[in-house]
């Protein structure tokens, strides 16, 4: 997959379109994305579902129903990853266009 290729897990912007695009296990997150869920009123939460939930970035299914999964297009991610990746945008440098 070339640079080209990448894109948003969440919104499905490519890499070229976004500041910045951080890449998970299984999928990637835009700051535009981050900004959304940790900002927004309306965060698309996933409410427990009897461990089905699996995070898209850190591999870990939910562990109980207080356990905050967010969702949007299929692609999960946890509270915890949700967490390190807004760090991670507050700090990384912006992709040069």
């Amino acid at each position: 997959m070339t640079s080209e290729d990448l894109k948003c897990s969440f919104c499905n912007k490519q890499q070229a379109q976004v500041k910045k695009l951080i890449k998970g296990l299984e999928a990637n997150i835009c700051d535009e994305c981050i900004n959304h869920f940790t900002v927004s009123v309306e965060r698309p939460m996933k409410i427990f579902d009897g461990y089905k939930s699996k995070c898209s970035f850190c591999g870990r299914t939910q562990r109980n129903e207080n356990d905050i999964f967010y969702e949007k297009n299929g692609v999960y991610i946890c509270y915890e990853c949700l967490d390190s990746v807004s760090y991670t945008h507050l700090t990384l440098p912006t992709t040069s266009r």
